[in-house]
C-alpha cells in the first residue's frame, strides 16, 4: 500500500462510544448489547492497539511477539505525542522496520490521522542520505501506520546527554552542515520539516564521524509547499519551544518558511557547541518567551575559546526577523563548509543598531516609556542649561582657586620643609658648638630632641650621628623617663637596668647593646623601692609618696614583662622596704602601720602559691627600729638612753629576730646597713661610734670611733671587706674592716649642714663613687675613689647636677647616674676607638669603598713606597691586602658594582687604565687608548661600562667584558679632573679644567648639556637621588645644578683655597668637601648651611668617600694618612 491510498472513512461517533465502552469494562462495568455486530470489528482494533501500546512500556522481555497486520512487533523503540515507534518485521519486504503507528487515545482524531498521512506524504518524496526513508505507510482498518528504515545508532539527544567533554567545534559543523544538506533537500522539494530538534535526528552507527552520520526523520510536522497555512486552531503552535522560531512560537503560521527550518539548525549547532539549548525556561510558557523576546546568550561567553566565525554562524541563524538569517539552508551549509576549511564566511556579525532595532520591535511599550524619559530629561536640560552654564562657570572658578590653593600649599609644604631643614642644621651647629665648650650634656639635649620631632631625619643622618658619637664619647644618656627617677637596680646578670620614677612608670634597659627602654608598667603613685629576685625573674616594686600611707606593692614576671602578682597591703599601711628571700621562695615586704599605731611588721609571701594573704608575719612594737636583711632576717634596733655600750641578743641560726640595743634616745633613727649576704650588719650610734657586728653570731666585727661626728649614710662593699660612711662634715670615711684601718674622702665644703649622699660601690669592691648635696652649695660632682688607696681616681666631666642615685655596672667599668629624668651612663674606662689606616709613606691620592662598605681601596704614590694599592677593614683600620699598582700614581679607585673588580686609574702616559682582581691583587686586564696621565675612572650602575678621563681632554668609554673601547666622548678644551655616573645610569657628569661641567647621554654616548663656572672645576658628584649635580672649583666653590634643567640651585662658598674633593653622603642630607685648606667641612646642599668642621692635618686632601650605610667618612691627604670619621 502506498500512501498516496485513500483512508476509509471512520465513524468517529461510533469509535468515540467504543472508546466509552471500553473505559467502563475496565472499571468493572458491562458492555452494551451490539444486536447489528457493528461494534465487533472496532473492539477488536482497539483491542489491538491496546495490546501493542499499553498505558506503561512493558519490561524487556516479557511477552511474546505481537501482529499488528502483517507486522510482527519485536519490541518498542520510543514513543511522542502523538505515535510510538516499534521495531517489527515485514515479511512483505522480508527486513526490519521502525513501524510507527499512533497513540490509542489519538485514534479517533482525524486530525491526528491527517497528519500521519502528511508525514508519509512529506518523507516519501525524499531520498537523501541524511533523512531516514519512508518504505510504507497506509491505513490497516480503521488505522494508519508509517513503516521506516530502521536506524540502529541513538537520538543526537541521547548522544549529546551522554557526553563527558565538550564537542569539538569542528565536528559540530560538520554534524549540523550534514542536517543543512537534508533540510535543503527537502526544502527543495516543497517540504518544511518545522519540527527539528536533537530527538528527531538519529546518529548512524559505526561511523567514522565520532558522532556517526546524522539523518532527520519525524516529518509529523511538515508542511507541503501546496497546503499554505491550513494547520487547524489546535494545532496552530507547532512544534519543540526550545528549538521554535519566533513566527512559529509566536503562531505566525504565515510566515513559516524555510528560514525557520534554519532557526532549528542553529540551536541545534548552539546546543551541540555549548551543551545546552539557546532558551530555557522554567515552563512551556517561559520558553516561548524567550525564543519570541529574548536574545540568546552568545556562544563564547559560555564557551570562549570557540572561533569567532561559528559564533556568528549560530547567531545569524537564531536572528529574530526570518530576513536576517540565511536565505536557505543551503547558505548555511556552504558558509559553515568555509569555516571547516579556514575560509571567510559570509555572514556578519549583527551591528548594534540592528540588534536596538529589533529589541525596540519586541519592547514597543518598554522602549516607548524610555523615548518618554529620554525626551523629559531632554526638556529638563533645556530648562536647566542655563543653570548648568552657570554652575560650570562657578566650577570653573572654584577649580581655578582651588589649584591656586594647592600651589600655595605645595609652596607651604616647600618653604616649610625648607624650615625645618635650616632648623635642623641650626640645632647641629649648636650642638657642635656645645661640645666644642665642653657641655656635652647641652649636645645630648639638642641632637636628643631633634631626633624626636617628625621632621627630623630617619634613622641615618651622618652629621646628627657624628656629633652624637662625640658627645656620647665618655657619657651616654638613657632618655626616656619624663619624671625624676628615684629607684633603680641591676638584675643578677648585669643585662638589665631596672629604673622607677616619680611618675609610677616602669622601665627596662638593655645595657649589654644600649638597646631601647622598654616600659614595663605604671603605679599610680611614684616608685620608692625595688627589688629583683636573685634568679633575676622575679622584680618587686612598691610606690607611694614619702610619708604619707597607702602603698602598693606589685610582683613582676621579667620574663614576660607583666604583672604577676599584687600582695594585699592593709590600707594606710607604709611600705619602708622589700627583698626576696634566698631561694626566690619568699618575698618580704617591711610595712609601718597607718598612725596612730607605731611600731613594725614584716609580711611574708610565698611565691609558689597566689598572694592573696602573707604566709607569715612579723610585729614590732616602738620604740624599736627593724630593719630586715636581705635574707628575711630581722635587726631590731632599740636605743637605750641608760646603756654603756650596745648590746645584741638572739638572731642566731635558729632565730629569725635578733634585737640590738643601742645607745642613744628613743626618736632617734639609727644609721644601718648590711652587706649584700647579710652575713654583716653595721650601725651608727649618733655622736660617738659605728659598730660592726655578725648577724649570724651577734660578734662585734670592728668599731670606728666617731667622735662628733654622724655618719647619715652607709654602705658595705660588695664582698664585705669595706664599709663607706658619709659624715658631718662633707667626709666619707672608708673602713677597712679587716685591718681597722681607715681613709678620711674630702668631697666638698666642711661647713655644709645636712648633706645628702650617695655611696655605691663597684661589684669587686675596689672602687667607691660618692655625690653630696646640700643647701646651701648644691651638689659636688660625681667621683670615684680608689677604695684600697683612697685616691681619687675619676671626676664626672659634666654638669654638677643632684645626683639621686648611683649604680655600677655589672662590669664595674661603667657607672649608671640618676639626675632628674635623665639616666647618664659614665664610662669609666671608655674602650679606645678603632684607629685609622695607618695610610701610604707618600700621597695618599685615591680611595674608594667596596659597594657593600667592608672594604675600603686606597691608592698612592709610587716614589717611595712600591705597594700602591692597599685595602683596608674600615671597621678596624685593620690593613687587609697591598700590592703594587705598577707604574704612575695612582690618581683615582673604583669598584664595579658587584664588588668584583677594582678599576684604577694612574699619572702614566700610556696602560694608564687597569683592572683589578681586589680578593687576590691580580692583574686582570690593562686598558690602552688615552696618550696622556688618567685622573679619573667611574663604573656605570649597572657594571658593563667603565668611563676614564685625563689629561688628553677624552672621555673613553669601555666595555668591561670585552676591555674594549665602546666610544670616545671630546669636548672638554683642557683637562677633565672628575667623573661621575648619575645614580639610575642615564647620565654622565665631567669635569674639567676649562671650568665646565658637561652632561652627557649614557645610552647614546652623545652630549646633553654643559654647565659653566668661574673657575677649573677639580670634581663632580650626583645627588644620591639624582636630583642635583655638584661641582667643586679651585675658588673654593661648590655649585649645584638640576641635572634636567641646568638650572643653578645653589652656591657654597666652601674654602679660601682651591677645593679637590667632594662627596654626597648617601642619603643625600650632607655634602663634605675638602682641599688645599686641610679641613674637611660638611654641608647641607639643599640650605647651605655648613653642619660640621672635621679638623685635618693642615695638608692637601686629595680624596674623601662615604661608606655606602653613611656611617664612615674617609679622606686620604698629600701626607699619606687615610683617616676615618666614624658615627654610632
Amino acid at each position: 500500500m502506498t500512501p498516496t491510498e485513500p483512508v476509509t472513512p471512520i465513524d468517529e461517533a461510533l469509535l468515540a462510544a467504543l472508546m466509552a465502552e471500553e473505559a467502563a469494562l475496565a472499571e468493572g462495568g458491562t458492555p452494551p448489547d451490539d444486536p447489528d455486530g457493528s461494534r465487533r470489528g472496532l473492539r477488536d482494533c482497539l483491542r489491538l492497539l491496546r495490546t501493542l501500546a499499553p498505558d506503561t512500556p512493558p519490561e524487556a522481555g516479557q511477552g511474546e511477539p505481537t501482529r499488528f497486520g502483517r507486522f510482527t512487533i519485536l519490541g518498542e523503540l520510543g514513543r511522542g505525542g502523538f505515535g510510538i515507534v516499534y521495531r517489527a518485521f515485514d515479511p512483505l519486504l522480508d527486513r526490519h522496520v521502525a513501524l510507527k503507528v499512533p497513540r490509542p487515545e489519538l485514534i479517533a482524531s482525524s486530525e491526528v490521522r491527517r497528519r500521519f498521512l502528511r508525514e508519509a506524504r512529506a518523507a516519501a518524496g525524499l531520498d537523501h542520505p541524511n533523512i531516514v526513508p519512508v518504505l510504507d505507510a497506509g491505513p490497516m482498518g480503521p488505522f494508519c501506520f508509517i513503516a521506516l528504515a530502521l536506524c540502529p545508532g541513538p537520538t543526537l539527544a541521547q548522544w549529546l546527554r551522554g557526553q563527558t567533554e565538550p564537542v569539538p567545534p569542528q565536528a559540530a559543523a560538520r554534524l549540523v552542515a550534514d542536517l543543512a544538506g537534508a533540510v535543503q533537500h527537502a526544502h527543495e522539494r516543497g517540504v518544511l520539516h518545522r519540527d527539528i530538534k536533537p530527538s528527531n535526528v538519529i546518529l548512524g552507527a559505526g561511523e567514522s564521524d565520532a558522532a556517526g552520520r546524522p539523518r532527520l526523520t519525524d516529518f509529523g510536522l511538515a508542511r507541503l509547499a501546496e497546503e499554505g497555512g491550513s494547520e487547524t486552531r489546535t494545532f496552530a503552535v507547532l512544534g519543540s519551544p526550545p528549538y521554535m522560531a519566533p513566527e512559529q512560537a509566536a503562531g505566525r503560521n504565515a510566515d513559516v518558511g524555510p528560514a525557520t527550518d534554519v532557526h532549528a539548525l542553529g540551536a541545534i549547532l548552539y546546543e551541540v557547541l555549548v551543551g545546552r539549548p539557546p532558551f530555557v525556561g522554567e515552563g512551556r510558557s517561559e520558553t516561548i518567551r524567550q525564543v519570541i523576546e529574548a536574545e540568546p546568550i552568545p556562544p563564547r561567553t559560555l564557551r570562549p575559546r570557540l572561533p569567532r566565525d561559528l559564533e556568528t554562524i549560530v547567531l545569524t541563524c537564531l536572528a529574530k526577523a526570518p530576513a536576517r538569517r540565511y536565505g536557505s539552508a543551503a547558505a548555511l551549509r556552504d558558509d559553515l563548509g568555509r569555516s571547516l576549511r579556514g575560509e571567510p564566511i559570509r555572514a556578519r556579525p549583527p551591528r548594534w543598531t540592528r540588534t536596538a532595532a529589533s529589541r525596540v520591535r519586541r519592547h514597543p511599550t518598554l522602549f516607548a516609556s524610555a523615548l518618554l524619559m529620554i525626551l523629559a530629561a531632554a526638556g529638563l536640560f533645556g530648562v536647566l542649561a542655563w543653570s548648568n552654564a552657570r554652575q560650570r562657570r562657578t566650577i570653573g572658578e572654584l577649580t581655578a582657586a582651588r589649584s591656586r590653593a594647592d600651589a600655595q600649599a605645595r609652596e607651604t609644604d616647600r618653604h616649610r620643609d625648607l624650615a625645618d631643614r635650616y632648623f635642623h642644621g641650626s640645632q647641629l651647629q649648636l650642638a657642635g658648638k656645645a661640645l666644642d665648650a665642653g657641655e656635652f650634656e647641652h649636645a645630648q639635649d639638642v641632637l636628643h630632641e631633634l631626633a624626636c620631632i617628625p621632621v627630623a631625619p630617619a634613622r641615618r643622618d651622618f652629621a646628627r650621628d657624628f656629633l652624637w658619637g662625640r658627645a656620647c664619647r665618655d657619657v651616654a644618656p638613657l632618655f626616656g623617663h619624663d619624671r625624676d627617677v628615684n629607684a633603680m637596680e641591676i638584675t643578677p646578670d648585669g643585662r638589665t637596668l631596672v629604673t622607677g620614677d616619680v611618675g609610677g612608670t616602669i622601665r627596662l634597659w638593655d645595657l649589654a647593646g644600649e638597646g631601647p627602654h622598654v616600659e614595663l608598667g605604671r603605679h599610680t603613685e611614684p616608685v620608692s623601692y625595688l627589688a629583683i629576685a636573685a634568679s633575676g625573674r622575679w622584680l618587686a616594686s612598691t610606690a607611694g609618696r614619702p610619708g604619707r600611707p597607702g602603698h602598693e606593692v606589685i610582683l613582676w614576671d621579667l620574663a614576660n614583662r607583666r604583672p604577676a602578682d599584687r600582695p594585699p597591703i592593709a590600707s594606710g599601711t607604709r611600705v619602708v622596704s622589700l627583698g626576696f628571700e634566698a631561694g626566690d621562695e619568699a618575698l618580704w615586704i617591711e610595712t609601718n602601720p597607718p598612725p596612730p599605731l607605731s611600731g613594725g611588721e614584716v609580711l611574708r609571701f610565698d611565691l609558689r602559691t597566689a598572694m592573696d594573704e602573707p604566709r607569715g608575719s612579723s610585729h614590732w612594737p616602738p620604740p624599736g627600729q627593724v630593719r630586715v636583711l636581705r635574707d628575711g632576717r630581722v635587726v631590731v634596733i632599740t636605743p637605750d638612753p641608760n646603756a654603756a655600750d650596745d648590746r645584741w641578743s638572739g638572731g642566731d641560726a635558729g632565730s629569725a629576730c635578733a634585737r640590738w640595743d643601742s645607745l642613744g634616745l628613743p626618736g632617734n633613727q639609727v644609721r644601718f646597713a648590711a652587706t649584700p649576704d647579710s652575713r654583716l650588719v653595721a650601725a651608727a650610734h649618733p655622736g660617738w661610734a659605728v659598730i660592726c657586728r655578725d648577724s649570724r653570731t651577734g660578734a662585734r666585727v670592728a668599731r670606728l670611733e666617731m667622735p662628733e661626728t654622724t655618719a647619715f649614710e652607709m654602705a658595705f662593699s660588695p664582698d664585705g671587706r669595706s664599709l663607706a660612711a658619709g659624715c658631718d662634715p662633707g667626709a666619707v670615711i672608708l673602713w677597712d674592716l679587716a685591718t681597722g684601718r681607715h681613709v678620711r674622702l674630702r668631697l666638698g665644703d666642711p661647713h655644709r649642714t645636712g648633706p645628702v649622699l650617695s655611696l655605691a660601690f663597684s661589684p669587686d669592691g675596689s672602687k667607691l663613687a660618692v655625690s653630696e648635696w646640700a643647701v646651701p652649695g648644691g651638689a659636688t660632682p660625681v667621683t670615684v675613689w680608689e677604695v684600697a688607696t683612697g685616691r681619687r681616681i675619676a671626676e664626672y666631666p659634666g654638669r654638677r647636677d643632684r645626683a639621686t642615685r648611683l649604680l655600677f655596672a655589672a662590669d664595674g667599668r661603667s657607672l649608671l647616674i640618676a639626675s632628674g629624668p635623665t639616666l647618664r651612663r659614665w664610662r669609666l674606662d671608655r674602650e679606645a676607638e678603632p684607629p685609622s689606616p695607618s695610610g701610604h709613606l707618600d700621597e695618599a691620592w685615591a680611595l674608594a669603598f667596596r659597594p657593600d662598605g667592608g672594604v675600603l681601596a686606597t691608592g698612592g704614590d709610587d716614589t717611595d713606597e712600591p705597594s700602591t694599592v692597599k685595602l683596608w677593614d674600615p671597621a678596624t683600620g685593620r690593613l687587609v691586602r697591598q700590592w703594587s699598582g705598577g707604574p704612575g700614581t695612582v690618581a683615582s679607585l673604583a669598584f664595579s658594582p658587584d664588588g668584583r673588580i677594582l678599576a684604577s686609574g694612574h699619572l702614566e702616559r700610556a696602560g694608564n687604565v687597569r683592572l683589578w682582581d681586589p680578593g687576590t691583587g691580580r692583574l686582570i686586564a690593562t686598558l690602552s687608548g688615552h696618550n696622556d696621565r688618567v685622573r679619573s675612572v667611574a663604573f656605570h650602575p649597572d657594571g658593563r661600562h667603565l668611563a676614564s678621563a685625563g689629561s688628553d681632554r677624552t672621555i673613553r668609554i669601555w666595555d668591561v667584558a670585552t676591555r674594549r673601547r665602546v666610544c670616545e666622548l671630546a669636548g672638554h678644551s683642557m683637562t677633565v679632573q672628575g667623573l661621575a655616573f648619575s645614580p639610575d645610569g642615564r647620565r654622565l657628569a665631567s669635569a674639567g679644567a676649562d671650568a665646565t661641567v658637561r652632561l652627557w647621554d649614557a645610552a647614546a654616548w652623545r652630549p646633553l648639556r654643559t654647565l659653566q663656572g668661574p673657575a677649573k672645576f677639580t670634581a663632580v658628584a650626583f645627588a644620591p637621588d639624582g636630583g642635583a649635580i655638584a661641582g667643586a672649583d679651585e675658588s673654593g666653590t661648590v655649585l649645584l645644578w638640576a641635572p634636567e634643567t641646568g638650572e643653578r640651585l645653589g652656591v657654597i662658598h666652601g674654602e679660601d683655597g682651591a677645593l679637590r674633593t667632594l662627596a654626597f653622603a648617601p642619603d643625600g642630607r650632607a655634602l663634605a668637601a675638602s682641599g688645599e685648606g686641610g679641613t674637611i667641612k660638611v654641608w647641607d646642599p639643599v640650605t647651605r648651611q655648613r653642619l660640621l668642621i672635621l679638623p685635618g692635618r693642615s695638608l692637601l686632601v686629595h680624596a674623601t668617600a662615604f661608606s655606602p650605610d653613611g656611617r664612615i667618612l674617609a679622606a686620604s691627604d698629600e701626607g699619606g694618612a687615610v683617616r676615618l670619621w666614624r658615627a654610632p
